[in-house]
């Protein structure tokens, strides 16, 4: 249940977008079991705290945007688990790892690495590819 009186409905239900407004919600058993998801959007909610190993099971997962979020764990689980990522954003999470997990990545077109704890050589990375046009990465 929502601590705020006033809320009611959806959040008394456990609806995620509820929940998230309420800035109290741990992402790894929400997402736990939805290998479908395509699409998530849920950047800008600094309450928001797990690991981004419950994204393990998101094979689907075509665009990422976790920005400003409370989310840790290692990129690792992105190139292991996310064949079909397109658009990854993890600015000012406290995610780590090392970019070269991006090589392997073919479908990545764009990511976003801005303050966080990630570490790495863009320009080894676009040479590994040999990509024509290399995806923008925002410099640490």
């Amino acid at each position: 249940m929502c601590k705020e009186k006033r809320k009611t409905g959806p959040c008394a239900q456990g609806s995620p977008p509820e929940q998230l407004r309420c800035g109290r919600i741990d992402l790894g058993p929400w997402l736990f079991d939805r290998p479908q998801l395509e699409v998530l959007k849920i950047g800008w909610n600094q309450g928001l705290t797990g690991d981004i190993r419950c994204l393990r099971n998101c094979t689907e997962l075509r665009h990422c945007n976790l920005h400003a979020t409370g989310l840790v764990g290692n990129i690792e689980v992105f190139s292991e688990n996310c064949p079909l990522l397109e658009v990854l954003g993890l600015s000012m999470c406290l995610v780590e790892g090392d970019m070269e997990v991006f090589t392997y990545m073919e479908a990545l077109q764009e990511v976003y690495v801005d303050h966080t704890k990630i570490v790495g050589d863009p320009d080894a990375i676009h040479a590994a590819r040999k990509r024509k046009k290399p995806f923008p990465i925002v410099p640490l």
